[in-house]
């Protein structure tokens, strides 16, 4: 885990090294579990915002793609 937090700054997979540390030190000790399972909850909440506005951004830009079409063959 103190290399994740190193890997932050420097090149590396920092947040990947924490999480792992994380669910490493989860196993022994009740504390890093409660951590754990409460970063996980906020990685899925902000995925899922994230994979709704990538959603909706598909959708609008074919939808404008799509006027796009109609008006150019008028």
């Amino acid at each position: 885990m103190v290399a994740g937090v190193a890997m932050l700054v420097l090149p590396g997979p920092g947040i990947l090294a924490i999480f792992a540390g994380l669910a490493l030190l989860a196993t022994e000790f009740q504390a890093a579990k409660r951590a754990n399972d409460w970063a996980r909850a906020r990685f899925h909440e902000q995925w899922q915002k994230v994979r709704g506005r990538v959603g909706r951004d598909k959708d609008d830009r074919h939808a404008k793609a799509g006027k796009a079409d109609a008006s150019a063959q008028d």
